[in-house]
């Protein structure tokens, strides 16, 4: 698996710190849709943020890898979590492969 650190636990439809009813994902959705929540423009001043973090995570899903965004905060949760050794829920957000995903 594939790891992307950051200051939310995975992909929102909004920003939660600034809308508290943003949703968050558990699974990615469609590429064209998690880009439609991304708004990296805070005060004119962060640029890149969770853009950049989507497009690495799309391409290597595309490659076959699984990948987690999840808070960086407390990551060792997370990685205990990943690894099978941990009863502790870490929010994140998974990107599955593409050769795996399924359509329902």
């Amino acid at each position: 698996a594939y790891i992307i650190l950051s200051k939310q636990e995975g992909l929102y439809t909004d920003n939660p710190a600034i809308n508290p009813n943003a949703r968050h994902f558990a699974y990615a959705p469609s590429e064209e849709e998690a880009y439609s929540y991304v708004n990296d423009d805070i005060n004119g001043i962060s640029r890149g943020g969770v853009r950049s973090k989507l497009k690495a995570a799309f391409n290597a899903r595309a490659a076959g890898a699984y990948v987690i965004m999840a808070k960086g905060q407390g990551v060792i949760h997370c990685v205990r979590q990943l690894a099978g050794n941990d009863s502790i829920y870490c929010k994140s957000t998974t990107f599955i492969p593409d050769n795996e995903r399924r359509v329902a």
